[in-house]
């Protein structure tokens, strides 16, 4: 994140070795299980506001990007002219957590998404200016129909103190830029801001527009899921859970300005692998709203129950973000069985909306009960019920007694 002041699982989806050396990163959010069933970012806009994007027009990581016309548009609002590639590399980095793609050696997390390229930031001064150019490239975002930002990006201290903000001033409704992202938000867009690397500093927390309310807020974790110490902490001032969730921005695989894949560190890098997977995400459940998508990738994170200062939610699910958001269209209790048929043992998955007590049973044809638990189902969760192999080749029915309601369904045992 640019601040100069605070400078095994057993997984039904086939692993691809083409991601190469940025499979990590991806794999710790379950984002494989997005991009193996065909969702990469196809037809989605991903607006990247940043401070640069330096050969990134000359770069072979980039080039799918520019054959195939998803580079739409750019803009500098620091110099207020159309050219980005001859400034900082910061952005270019940030890009390709999410656009790059090396055939057998990297890929970024939504490497078929559409892009526009906003310098709004100067790497070399830190002034209140910078905060208005980012509304400005967010109100572009909007004009041009942009479905995400990423914003790798934050606002605590300038260069003139009597400018800075105060911990009292991150309350979602005090810096403009916080403003404006809110603003973003009701309009629809999903807003992905870095939370910033102050965790190992005086002022720790997090910065504008971080703070801001309905956006996700992205902390950085390491490649073994271990919390980044320089991941700045929450709340925001008011009280409000910050980080939203969490990436890996410690050890991340970038590419740098000469097309080498290299190790960086920052929540800037968070940011962009998670906002990549999101916008994958939005593009499997296009009828849902930005608050919808944003929801369910907080509900799927690992501490959602449990949350804390330095990690917010955790670590995010996407399996477990497009399971609630495909199992929860209607909200009605849900009833699964896998494989089916079988000649072995089969899984029981069930669903719910709320936290309640379900009665399985399983009988035969001749209504004879041959098994019989008792589950506490988790809200908003797949409970599965592992169920070892049935004697005899034939048809069972298996009941699951709910609140009100109750779930049946058939599972042939074959030879």
């Amino acid at each position: 994140m640019i601040n100069k002041q605070h400078n095994e699982r057993v997984f039904s989806f086939h692993r691809q070795n083409n991601k190469g050396v940025s499979l990590n990163q991806i794999y710790m959010l379950w984002g494989d299980s997005l991009h193996d069933n065909g969702f990469k970012g196809e037809n989605m806009i991903i607006a990247v506001l940043d401070a640069g994007f330096y050969n990134v027009d000359s770069l072979d990581c980039f080039s799918h990007l520019f054959d195939e016309g998803r580079v739409l548009g750019t803009y500098d609002f620091v110099e207020q002219e159309k050219e980005v590639y001859n400034d900082d590399t910061h952005g270019m980095a940030v890009l390709s957590c999410m656009g790059a793609d090396l055939q057998n050696g990297f890929i970024g997390t939504s490497p078929k998404a559409n892009y526009y390229l906003l310098r709004t930031e100067d790497a070399y001064s830190e002034n209140v200016i910078e905060e208005y150019n980012w509304i400005c490239g967010a109100e572009f975002a909007d004009s041009v129909g942009a479905d995400v930002i990423n914003s790798s990006l934050g606002y605590t201290t300038f260069d003139y103190s009597i400018q800075n903000y105060t911990y009292d001033d991150l309350d979602g409704k005090t810096a403009v830029s916080s403003i404006a992202a809110t603003m973003a938000s009701r309009k629809g867009i999903i807003v992905v801001n870095a939370v910033g690397n102050s965790g190992n500093d005086s002022w720790k927390y997090i910065g504008a527009p971080s703070d801001a309310d309905s956006i996700l807020s992205v902390g950085a974790v390491d490649e073994n899921k271990e919390m980044a110490s320089f991941s700045s902490y929450g709340p925001t001032s008011d009280g409000r859970v910050k980080p939203s969730v969490c990436a890996q921005g410690k050890n991340t695989e970038v590419i740098n300005s000469q097309g080498n894949v290299i190790n960086s560190n920052g929540t800037s890098f968070a940011s962009p692998v998670l906002a990549g997977l999101v916008t994958c995400l939005w593009q499997a459940h296009p009828t849902k709203s930005n608050i919808e998508i944003i929801n369910a990738v907080i509900q799927s994170a690992t501490l959602y129950n449990n949350p804390n200062d330095h990690d917010g939610y955790g670590l995010a699910n996407f399996y477990k973000a497009d399971s609630l958001l495909t199992l929860t269209e209607d909200l009605e209790p849900k009833l699964h069985l896998y494989p089916n048929p079988t000649d072995s043992k089969f899984t029981i998955e069930l669903y719910s909306a709320d936290n309640i007590f379900a009665l399985v049973s399983i009988y035969d044809t001749s209504a004879n009960l041959i098994y019989s638990s008792e589950e506490n189902l988790t809200r908003f969760d797949i409970n599965k019920i592992e169920i070892p192999k049935l004697d005899n080749k034939t048809i069972f029915i298996v009941v699951a007694d709910l609140k009100n309601t109750s779930l049946k369904g058939k599972i042939v045992i074959t030879e």
